[in-house]
C-alpha cells in the first residue's frame, strides 16, 4: 500500500551550486550525505556503474514533496521517460528558448493556470516548468507516455493515482491523476500525456527528474504486488543506512519506463 510520495531524485551535476540554486528558491537542506555506498543490486537501473553517490534531501518552506539531489560520478542526458517538473514561482530567470507550445498547453489546462515558462534549472541542464504566482514548491509532475489509456490504467490500479482532469487533442491528450495522502506533503499531482514513439527507460544517473520516491507500508508486499503486471521490472530488496535512519526499499521500473523507489521508513510526518 502507497501512503505517500516522499521526494523526486533529481540528478546533479554539481551538488554545492545546486543545493545554492535550491537554497534561494526556498529549498532548505534536511540532510546530506557527501559520499553513500552504492547498493550493486541497482546496476540495471543505471547507465554505468557507480560505487559511491553523494545527496541531499531537500523540503521548500512552502511545503510539498522534498527534492533529492543526487550526485554519481558521470551524469548522463534525460530519458524520454523521465519526469519534467513543475515549480511554483522559485524566482527562475531566461526562460528557455525551445518550443515547447503544447507541453505548456498541458500545464496550463492540467493545473488550471495561466503564467507558464520552461526554464534550465541546476547543473543538470535540465527543464522545469514554472508556474508565475504559485507557491515555491514542486506543483506537479509530467509524464509523457506512449500509450495513455495503459498508463493511466496503470497509475490508477496499481498505485493508487485518482483520474480527475482531461483534455488535449488526438495525438496530445491528457490526463490529470491525484494522489491524495492524509499528509499534505505527501499528496502530488501527476499529469500523464501522449507522446510519439516508445519511451526510452529512465536511468538513476539522469539529469533532471529521474525517480519518483514514494512511501509504503510493506516495501516486500508492495514490490510483489507490482510485479504481477506486465512490463514490471524491479531489484530484490536493500537495506541501508541514510542520515542514521535505517531503511528498507526496492527500485522498480513501471510499463511506461519511469523508475520508482518503493521506500519503507519509519513513518515521521514533515513538519
Amino acid at each position: 500500500m502507497i501512503l505517500g510520495c516522499s521526494h523526486l531524485c533529481w540528478g546533479s551535476r554539481d551538488l554545492p551550486g545546486d543545493l545554492h540554486v535550491l537554497d534561494a528558491a526556498g529549498f532548505k537542506v534536511q540532510f546530506q550525505e557527501r559520499s553513500l555506498a552504492n547498493d550493486t543490486r541497482k546496476a540495471s537501473f543505471l547507465n554505468e556503474p557507480a560505487a559511491r553517490m553523494g545527496m541531499a534531501l531537500c523540503r521548500s518552506v512552502q511545503g510539498g514533496v522534498a527534492v533529492e539531489l543526487v550526485k554519481y560520478p558521470r551524469l548522463f542526458g534525460r530519458s524520454s521517460a523521465d519526469f519534467d517538473v513543475v515549480l511554483g514561482d522559485c524566482g527562475l530567470q531566461a526562460p528557455m528558448a525551445e518550443d515547447c507550445a503544447d507541453v505548456a498547453s498541458v500545464v496550463r489546462g492540467a493545473l488550471d493556470v495561466v503564467n507558464v515558462s520552461r526554464h534550465v534549472w541546476g547543473s543538470g541542464e535540465a527543464g522545469v516548468w514554472s508556474v508565475a504566482g504559485a507557491p515555491a514548491r514542486v506543483l506537479a509532475l509530467l509524464k509523457p507516455v506512449a500509450g495513455l489509456g495503459d498508463a493511466v490504467r496503470f497509475w490508477s490500479e496499481a498505485l493508487g493515482w485518482k483520474a480527475t482532469r482531461s483534455g488535449g487533442a488526438p495525438g496530445f491528450r491528457w490526463q490529470r491523476m491525484d494522489f491524495r495522502s492524509p499528509v499534505p506533503a505527501w499528496s502530488l499531482p501527476l499529469v500523464l500525456h501522449e507522446c510519439s514513439g516508445a519511451a526510452e527507460p529512465s536511468r538513476l544517473d539522469e539529469a533532471g527528474g529521474n525517480c519518483l520516491s514514494v512511501l509504503v507500508r510493506d516495501v516486500e508486499r508492495t514490490r510483489q504486488r507490482l510485479l504481477e503486471w506486465s512490463g514490471v521490472t524491479a531489484t530484490e530488496i536493500m537495506e541501508l543506512t541514510v542520515n542514521a535512519q535505517p531503511l528498507k526499499l526496492a527500485m522498480v521500473r513501471v510499463p511506461d519506463g519511469a523508475l520508482l523507489e518503493l521506500l519503507e521508513a519509519p513513518t515521521r510526518r514533515p513538519s
